[in-house]
């Protein structure tokens, strides 16, 4: 099943290098500022584009496409160093006045 997520800019590039992680060098596409004057999509796979922001200030909404698993039914087992996290334990911000 395709991924959806919703990305802020300063956050783009440990996203994806994330996603390399955990999921492999799957095809992405990384959207910008969707519906709006400045959009931009581009579409490669997850280390190709991973070079491509290193060398690049991006700004304004991301919304990152991840292909589906191409393994049917159970994908194998995570291996390396990829971990859950949970944020589990963090301090939730308080936006409201006191």
């Amino acid at each position: 099943r395709t991924l959806v997520f919703y990305e802020s800019p300063r956050r783009l590039l440990t996203t994806l290098q994330e996603l390399l992680e955990v999921l492999g060098n799957r095809h992405i596409v990384v959207a910008r500022e969707l519906t709006k004057m400045f959009e931009e999509i581009v579409r490669g796979h997850i280390a190709d584009l991973i070079t491509l922001f290193e060398n690049k200030t991006v700004k304004g909404e991301i919304t990152i496409l991840v292909s589906g698993s191409s393994f049917p039914g159970n994908p194998p087992p995570l291996t390396g160093s990829a971990k859950c996290d949970t944020r589990a334990g963090r301090k939730k911000k308080s936006y409201g006045k006191n």
